[in-house]
């Protein structure tokens, strides 16, 4: 039945999970292609000059100290090719052109994200939903039907719970009833011969392993946009670091929190304890402060291969920073949790928290701005709120989404919440 329906809505239904990547896609190339000047000149881009951060503008001086002039230095692009020491084309055809990428591919991800929505696409599929009392593939019945399934190209889509679904072993998959077991099995052989049971094995195999493709998709989709709007704020401010390492060592930072915190609420099915979660944190602080003193405290002044080293440095320097910060995450993550008895109902989550997110984020950036504007008699606006908007969203509004996204298709609840106690009584 499923199949019929999908091949009546025709190509959508096959492809629907490459269309629903379209967006993403998009998105993370317009952040790209917006903030490459930036990670490459030190410089806010506009379509023919290129604003440069005087040492008033660098790390808030100007809210600690004051000014009365600009903050910013507006170049031509040649005289930023001269500075930065880099010689391709001349900046004035670069700028347009990242910007006009930038700004193309952002109405690529609103008109797409736009249709997907309108286009209301046939979604057929078979869900399996493991739970923590049954072994839900030591049962025959669902193990062929998810081979079946895939077989006749239905969509077989992994609830949203971290609850283990048990070894995959069809040969010893057991039915209720004994004639089922044998006419299946019969089957099996017959359609498939030796290798029937391996070929049950290995697509469940794939089916139950969506879940941590599903982490790494999260990885991918935020840890790469976070590195980005972290370096470029660091660029613009002035900081001087490699900004290729540094990028990497944020990304290396996000993915080890998530596949942190996703093998603690993996492990305890779902619904992980205040301690457990916790020692996640401790963790990745310990292993950051660690990381960050070692490099410290060696001397590479004298060494022969010294360019090689910064470039480590870099790495693991905001490699351990991303690890420390990441690590104040998760503990508001769980103040949050525990100040909400609503915090764990999905409901909530979906409908209040990109809400919450978004206006926090709005009220960072407008109260960073006016704090500029307030002791500058000429503010320029454009680069001080590109430079804001870069730092609240690296340092609040992207990992607050990863969060968000992560309590949404994983459906984790913390024991001794007050809501996710409620909901775990529920679901028992």
């Amino acid at each position: 039945h499923i199949k019929a329906r999908g091949l009546e809505a025709g190509w959508t239904w096959r492809w629907r999970h490459c269309l629903k990547i379209i967006p993403d896609l998009f998105l993370f190339l317009a952040v790209l292609s917006a903030f490459t000047p930036t990670l490459v000149y030190k410089c806010v881009p506009t379509f023919d000059s290129c604003a440069t951060a005087q040492e008033q503008q660098r790390f808030l001086y100007f809210l600690l100290h004051g000014n009365n002039e600009s903050s910013w230095d507006w170049e031509a692009g040649a005289n930023i090719a001269d500075v930065s020491g880099i010689h391709f084309l001349p900046n004035w055809v670069k700028f347009p052109f990242f910007l006009s990428f930038a700004l193309s591919s952002l109405a690529v991800a609103l008109v797409s994200r736009w249709l997907i929505w309108r286009g209301n696409i046939y979604g057929g599929r078979m869900l399996v939903v493991p739970n923590r009392e049954v072994d839900v593939y030591s049962r025959l019945w669902c193990v062929y039907e998810i081979f079946v399934a895939s077989k006749l190209g239905v969509h077989v889509n992994l609830a949203r719970t971290l609850a283990k679904a048990g070894k995959v072993s069809s040969r010893t998959a057991k039915c209720a009833c004994e004639d089922d077991q044998a006419r299946i099995t019969a089957v099996i052989i017959d359609s498939y011969g030796d290798n029937g049971y391996d070929n049950l094995d290995y697509v469940v195999r794939t089916t139950t392993n969506g879940s941590r493709w599903a982490a790494l998709k999260l990885c991918l989709n935020f840890g790469l946009k976070i590195s980005i709007f972290v370096v470029a704020c660091f660029r613009i401010r002035g900081k001087d670091i490699n900004f290729a390492a540094a990028a990497f060592g944020i990304f290396d930072a996000s993915l080890l929190i998530v596949f942190s915190l996703y093998g603690t609420f993996r492990h305890a099915q779902g619904s992980a304890t205040v301690f457990s979660v916790m020692a996640c944190a401790g963790g990745m602080a310990f292993i950051g402060s660690v990381a960050l003193v070692l490099v410290r405290s060696v001397d590479m002044s004298h060494h022969r291969a010294k360019h090689v080293l910064v470039v480590v440095e870099a790495f693991i320097e905001h490699l351990a920073w991303g690890l420390i910060v990441g690590s104040l995450y998760i503990v508001l993550f769980l103040v949050a949790a525990f100040a909400s008895a609503n915090f764990c109902r999905p409901r909530f989550i979906k409908r209040v928290g990109v809400k919450v997110i978004l206006a926090v984020c709005f009220l960072m950036m407008a109260g960073l701005t006016l704090a500029e504007a307030k002791v500058t008699d000429a503010p320029d606006w454009y680069p001080t709120l590109l430079t804001n908007a870069s730092f609240v969203a690296g340092f609040v509004a992207t990992p607050a989404f990863m969060c968000w996204r992560a309590a949404c298709s994983w459906g984790i609840r913390i024991r001794g919440c007050w809501g996710c106690a409620e909901r775990h009584h529920g679901s028992a």
